[in-house]
């Protein structure tokens, strides 16, 4: 069973908990619950039995990326990015090192799954969650062996402590499935399996304010403008796919009446136009009727309008520069600047995140990550290759680094003899004259003639 089956057997019972009855579907991934769960404002609220809507749950949060083309871009963009980082260590001197044991642990691939797929899938998490969780093969306190991801709604907290802390986590994805105990070691609270075989790493963003170690979604103050988005295209889609709008009715002309019969070749006739590819056909009435006009459009929704809100809205929040998603705010000029903005403001602060808990979560297994972390090597990103060479153009220009030092913020390798800082040899002191001696010019001679 995939994950996304799995949303749909989380939700079941919970639901019939609450006193719902669910549907039974061919196919759970295409709507888990029925319609009147789908329809809740809190489903949050109905899952945890809270009157107030404060958070938005792991389930619904990647039920709505499942169905938002607005969110499912944005999150697509930025975790699509962050698993193409190239990585390496970094210490506070800016060494750049991506042959150490930890990197080449992250950079191979792992029970089947690749790099690419391991940062893709935990960064997703993260931005719909604010949570990501991995497990790390291996005894506790040596190199892991293997690593893998858990989705967060896969993650159960079944106990919490005194300092309201979980004593246990349960995984319960096909690729864990197992009991995770809480121990507190120099100071690190870490959660290890029974057999001391298995960790489990959180790597938490913004802390939820009722769930202590669990995140608090980002698509809370998002939920309302990403429904508009889901509800809208639902909507529209109903619509084409039944070829009449709701814009009017028929009535039987006065002092007559419709028999059955007359209903039914009315509607006969009526559902002949229905489907997209009766466009432009002839209406053939069997009676003769009377329009009632009941003036309800696809206006009244504004779609177009809160579709560009749903954009702009979810857009703004992950700090993706709309030039980069909608056209009608992009240039040539502005679409290289936004580009910068994008990994600046949307993709590196992710990874940072994400690094920085995995390197700590990391360090009682690579002693040396005690003053390292992980880190990107943004030298081999294409769409920031303009502002690296001005920024070479740049340190060239103020005489200030060495040719080595340039080279190196390119990423290339040093050449001999460029450890010397170079200036151009027309450059000199402003006491530089002391002492130089100039050639003496002879006074010209004033002629004794004037005329001459």
């Amino acid at each position: 069973m995939g994950p996304l089956e799995r949303i749909g057997t989380w939700l079941r019972p919970l639901t019939n908990a609450a006193g719902l009855v669910v549907e039974e579907k061919g196919n759970p991934i295409v709507d888990p619950v029925n319609q009147t769960v789908s329809e809740s404002s809190d489903l949050y609220g109905l899952i945890y039995g809270i009157g107030s809507f404060s958070d938005v749950h792991p389930i619904l949060a990647y039920r709505l990326y499942l169905k938002s083309d607005v969110l499912g871009t944005a999150v697509h963009r930025i975790a699509q990015n962050v698993a193409g980082l190239t990585l390496g260590l970094t210490t506070n001197d800016q060494d750049f090192d991506a042959d150490d044991p930890v990197v080449d642990f992250i950079d191979k691939a792992s029970e089947g799954y690749s790099r690419r797929r391991f940062l893709y899938e935990i960064a997703t998490s993260f931005l719909l969650t604010n949570e990501a969780w991995v497990v790390l093969r291996g005894r506790e306190n040596r190199e892991p062996v293997a690593r893998t991801w858990v989705y967060p709604y896969d993650v159960i907290d079944d106990q919490s402590s005194y300092d309201g802390l979980p004593d246990r986590f349960r995984t319960v994805s096909d690729r864990d499935r197992r009991t995770y105990k809480r121990q507190e070691q120099r100071g690190r609270i870490r959660w290890i399996s029974d057999d001391g075989l298995n960790e489990l790493v959180p790597l938490l963003g913004a802390e939820a304010v009722d769930r202590p170690y669990r995140g608090q979604s980002q698509l809370a103050p998002l939920y309302y403008s990403i429904s508009q988005n889901v509800e809208g295209k639902r909507h529209n889609t109903s619509i084409l796919r039944n070829g009449l709008k709701l814009t009017g009715g028929v009535m039987p002309p006065e002092g007559d009446h419709f028999e059955g019969a007359a209903v039914k070749q009315i509607q006969a006739a009526l559902q002949a136009l229905r489907g997209s590819g009766t466009a432009g056909g002839t209406l053939v009435m069997p009676r003769r009727v009377e329009v009632l006009d009941l003036a309800l459009s696809n206006k009244e929704m504004d779609y177009v309008e809160l579709l560009r809100e749903a954009k702009e809205t979810v857009y703004n929040y992950y700090n993706i520069p709309l030039p980069l998603m909608m056209n009608d705010s992009a240039t040539f000029n502005n679409y290289a600047t936004a580009q910068t903005a994008f990994f600046d403001g949307a993709v590196f602060p992710v990874f940072d995140d994400l690094a920085d808990a995995l390197t700590s979560a990391l360090v009682p297994r690579y002693p040396q990550l005690e003053n390292k972390w992980i880190t990107y090597n943004e030298n081999t990103i294409r769409a920031l290759r303009g502002r690296n060479l001005e920024r070479m153009q740049k340190a060239r220009a103020t005489n200030a680094l060495s040719t080595n030092e340039i080279r190196e913020m390119a990423g290339y390798d040093p050449v001999e003899e460029g450890d010397v800082i170079l200036a151009p040899s027309t450059l000199m002191s402003i006491d530089g004259t002391d002492g130089m001696q100039f050639p003496e010019v002879p006074p010209l001679e004033t002629p004794e003639d004037p005329e001459e």
